[in-house]
């Protein structure tokens, strides 16, 4: 498969009021062509469980066969507004939302449409906290919460509904060496929780996948 493809986007910040910030944003790309070669083998095949597959007789054979896939057009937009913690004595928070459309009902593989996807939109939104910093641990943590929504995109007789939540925290390591006094570590700690069909359709839920995943960062100030 080769050829161009390509995407742009834009974004805009600007100050609500003394402490409030907002952002804006979108991105997107066309619809585009990309070419294609394929190899075809046409035949008979006998399964051998120490080799697996194995030919035993070849009907048809073409190498390099040109063709095109039509990439569909797709967007996403959205917002942020935030309002930073500049002190330990003032809380801070952030929430956004983005929306995202994908035109998969132009999807083409040399000509022909696949009728098991569909076009699709998903929802998102989250928000995260941080508390006025006191004594305690956890007035020291970020809390983040999420939640997006949305039709899938593979549509195999009716439509498969799709929502998720996510809950996470930062937890920041205390650092008892004196020669990296300047360095802060955190810790991102998510649990996530995702349903994708229903009981009528088809239903995959996914409720401790990413529990307890473990993202490491280290902050240094020079």
């Amino acid at each position: 498969m080769g050829g161009a493809y390509f995407d742009a986007g834009m974004q805009y910040h600007f100050r609500l009021s003394k402490k409030v910030y907002m952002g804006v944003g979108a991105y997107g790309n066309v619809k585009q062509k990309l070419n294609t070669k394929k190899d075809y083998t046409t035949g008979t095949y006998i399964y051998n469980e120490n080799v697996g597959y194995q030919p035993i007789d070849t009907v048809a054979f073409s190498k390099n066969v040109k063709g095109t896939i039509a990439y569909p057009s797709g967007f996403t937009a959205g917002f942020i507004i935030q309002k930073p913690q500049e002190t330990i004595k003032e809380a801070g928070w952030l929430v956004g939302m983005d929306y995202t459309r994908n035109n998969w009902d132009d999807y083409r593989v040399d000509g022909v449409k696949d009728n098991l996807i569909k076009s699709d939109w998903q929802l998102k939104m989250g928000a995260e906290f941080h508390p006025i910093r006191k004594n305690s641990y956890f007035s020291n943590v970020t809390y983040r919460v999420g939640f997006h929504t949305g039709p899938d995109y593979v549509y195999p007789k009716k439509e498969l509904p799709s929502y998720g939540l996510s809950f996470g925290m930062g937890l920041p390591v205390a650092n008892y060496s004196p020669q990296a006094k300047y360095q802060r570590t955190l810790i991102n700690l998510a649990l996530e929780y995702v349903k994708r069909g229903n009981d009528k359709i088809y239903s995959e839920r996914k409720s401790v996948q990413n529990f307890g995943r473990l993202c490491p960062h280290r902050f240094v100030v020079w």
